[in-house]
């Protein structure tokens, strides 16, 4: 069987947008659970995915009713690298979940850590008359030092604090999964082992820290933020020496974010070094290595709600889709910032003509199948995970009798070995 793809792999023909309903983040959990591998030889039924509470790692750490989001793949070869990501300003990590698992199929460990995050850097500081502003505002929230008059944040409840007290607590709990990897012998972070993300606020703090520790790369989604408009200028942090080299910084924004001045964003970016030696890069209709750049940015305005296009470079409900194969668009570009392109391209090429769509969607208890390679398998899921129907047409198309009705799994396999997974609606 030939490794599979995750152009392939990350087909989804609906996009999720309600997150309150108790069936729906379980379908959401369960489609996470069955993705393939993304061309590692890893079962796509291996992937773990765990929820722990902050104050279980440390009791003194405030009550949250959110949970930090643990991934780990274990039939993944791994690549001894701790992914940790940080969602936006009011965010939940549940609501970041393709990204983290992408990485954790590539072999990675991957932690979307739930933070204070109620105050984002830009509605603390944008007008302040400090112009460290922003960097007391990092330094309280990532250290936990009394620094800030804008933010309040203790050291027990420090982004710092919490991912140390996490790595510790699911090394005792998971001894043989190595989490003891990432921590010195002194019970620190060993950071030159970690890939840091984040989205927006979390970005913001993310790039911050690189300055102060040496971590093996930076991913800031539609970030850092840090610009003043008192000052017309990006934040001072911005200029500051970095532990981390400039040519780990990457960065990916929409050009359109109605959440923070696109220009303002690429002023920050330019202040980072980011933009050299290849300036900024457009990834529609392109393929990674994007011109060996640092800077990327989308065009694309295809998704709805809220704050759409801040949150579509990397939240799951605001991903978009390709009109009519309902792939989504940006996991090659999530593949580059990971630092994944030049080991995988090859295998993306292999794969890359491959299109399959389901139709009408939402159904009426028929659905439709056409592929442009020979299907060999089809089987479908309920919401819980149980098989409802399988068939093996050994077509390029096929026609689905569905009984159940709501959001279904659809797993194809194809003759070639790759296989993706489809949401469906059945409203009959």
């Amino acid at each position: 069987m030939q490794p599979i793809s995750p152009y392939i792999c990350q087909r989804l023909i609906t996009t999720m947008k309600s997150t309150h309903s108790k069936a729906i983040l379980t379908l959401l959990l369960f489609s996470l659970l069955t993705l393939s591998a993304f061309t590692q030889s890893c079962s796509p039924d291996s992937l773990v995915q765990r929820q722990v509470k902050a104050r279980i790692t440390d009791a003194a750490i405030a009550f949250e009713f959110q949970n930090h989001h643990v991934y780990y793949n274990p039939d993944c070869t791994p690549n001894d690298k701790l992914l940790l990501h940080l969602v936006g300003t009011f965010d939940n990590p549940a609501s970041t979940t393709y990204f983290p698992s992408l990485a954790a199929h590539h072999g990675y460990k991957a932690i979307s850590l739930k933070y204070p995050n109620l105050i984002s850097g830009t509605s603390a500081c944008t007008n302040s008359t400090d112009p460290d502003c922003h960097w007391k505002y990092h330094q309280e929230v990532l250290f936990g030092t009394d620094t800030s008059g804008t933010v309040t944040v203790d050291s027990t409840n420090s982004i710092v604090n919490r991912i140390t007290k996490l790595l510790i607590y699911l090394h005792a709990n998971y001894p043989s999964e190595n989490w003891d990897a990432y921590l010195t012998a002194s019970n620190t972070v060993k950071w030159e082992s970690v890939v840091v993300s984040g989205h927006s606020q979390g970005g913001g703090h993310m790039a911050f820290l690189a300055k102060y520790r040496k971590v093996d790369r930076v991913i800031a989604f539609a970030s850092p933020n840090e610009y003043s408009t008192h000052f017309s200028a990006p934040a001072t942090w911005v200029s500051l020496p970095s532990a981390t080299a400039d040519s780990n910084y990457y960065a990916f924004g929409n050009r359109f974010d109605e959440v923070v001045d696109f220009s303002k964003q690429y002023a920050v970016w330019k202040g980072l070094n980011m933009h050299t030696p290849i300036d900024s890069f457009n990834v529609e209709g392109q393929r990674c290595p994007y011109n060996n750049a640092r800077i990327l940015f989308t065009d694309d305005t295809s998704s709805t709600g809220i704050a759409r296009n801040h949150n579509s470079v990397v939240i799951d409900n605001w991903t978009p889709v390709t009109p009519g194969s309902g792939s989504l668009i940006f996991p090659w570009v999530w593949e580059y910032v990971l630092g994944l392109c030049d080991k995988y391209n090859s295998v993306h090429a292999i794969h890359a003509e491959s299109e399959i769509v389901a139709y009408p969607n939402p159904s009426n208890g028929a659905v439709t199948l056409s592929s442009s390679e020979v299907i060999a398998s089809v089987a479908v899921y309920n919401s819980v995970g149980q098989l409802i129907y399988e068939a093996a047409p050994r077509n390029t198309q096929y026609q689905l009798a569905l009984s159940v009705k709501g959001l279904l799994l659809v797993h194809v396999e194809f003759v070639d070995g790759s296989r993706q997974v489809l949401r469906v609606i059945n409203n009959e």
